[in-house]
């Protein structure tokens, strides 16, 4: 009998260590699945703030590039403006503008 008492503990701790070691070690997997998961977003997260950083700069530059070409293109057109009044006044007409 206590030799079947024995057995039974044994068996019994057995598997008690069995379950303990398999959940221990879901546990764990989960643990590093969810680092790996975390890691992974971190990552992602700063990839899009240096695109975004990179992103808002070339629109910045852009932005400054507009602002120059327009204020070439009003200059061109008052200069354009003072050359058909120059023609106007000496009775010099203009050609057709072109088809746009």
């Amino acid at each position: 009998m206590t030799e079947l008492i024995t057995a039974a503990s044994a068996v019994l701790v057995a598997l008690v260590t069995g379950v303990l070691t398999v959940w221990a070690g879901r546990r764990k997997a989960q643990s590093d699945v969810q680092a790996s998961l975390n890691s992974g977003f971190q990552i992602l997260v700063s990839e899009l703030q240096q695109e975004r950083t990179e992103l808002t700069r070339i629109i910045a530059d852009q932005a400054q590039r507009i602002t120059v070409l327009e204020g070439e293109v009003n200059r061109l057109r008052t200069e354009m403006r003072r050359y058909e009044r120059f023609l106007a006044e000496r009775g010099i007409s203009l050609p057709a503008p072109p088809n746009q």
